[in-house]
């Protein structure tokens, strides 16, 4: 979800079997927002700039069979949604988070085939950045050449950070168990990140990052 004000806020999701859901709050009421036609699509995440720049990613084209998906971005200009091109680098390709610096400097991350996989829109185009072998869950933006993204490394929670000019790992403090990280938030300098470890019994699991 995200609120650009009291009477302008946006949720997506999706439905079973994969049919990809957005919702706008008036300040009254929720109500079904219709987008661009996809086959066996998905929304996790959205990044709201004003009331008519509103981003959201996830995947479509899923085939749970074959393990297969494409990136999906769509983009809000306050009048309609529409499906704007990404990229894909190989044939599971997952979009869970976006968020952005300004409308010209956004970040969509997710995974491809236990790899990190991190798109970024420069106001004309969605390109790939490389990134380190591991799956993003979640990012958060601090500015342009700040950016921490979380998720894991097979079944160890980990994380990295664009620095304007590459991503690089950041050390995650160690687990007794296998863990994953799936949210982070920044502000004043300071990052919290959360997840679990452990199973079939999980536990929380809370970092956090200064500096």
């Amino acid at each position: 979800m995200c609120v650009v004000s009291r009477n302008d806020a946006w949720a997506v999701g999706f439905s079973i079997p994969y049919v990809y859901i957005l919702m706008h709050w008036d300040g009254i009421s929720w109500s079904l927002v219709n987008g661009p036609p996809a086959n066996s699509s998905a929304l996790f995440s959205l990044k709201a700039f004003a009331t008519d720049d509103v981003w959201a990613v996830g995947w479509k084209d899923y085939d749970g069979n074959q393990f297969t998906a494409s990136t999906f971005t769509l983009h809000w200009d306050g009048t309609a949604w529409s499906e704007v091109p990404s990229p894909n680098v190989d044939d599971a390709n997952y979009l869970s988070a976006v968020d952005g610096a300004t409308p010209n400097d956004v970040w969509a991350v997710g995974s491809t085939n236990l790899r990190g996989l991190a798109l970024h829109w420069d106001g004309a185009v969605w390109t790939v950045v490389p990134t380190p072998v591991m799956q993003f869950s979640a990012l958060t933006v601090l500015s342009s050449a700040n950016v921490i993204a979380v998720g894991a490394f097979g079944a160890t929670p980990s994380s990295a950070r664009w620095d304007g000019s590459q991503w690089r790992v950041i050390p995650t403090p160690p687990v007794n168990n296998s863990g994953f990280l799936s949210a982070i938030s920044g502000r004043d300098g300071s990052i919290w990140a959360v997840g679990d470890q452990g199973f079939p019994d999980p536990t929380d699991l809370i970092f956090t990052w200064t500096r």
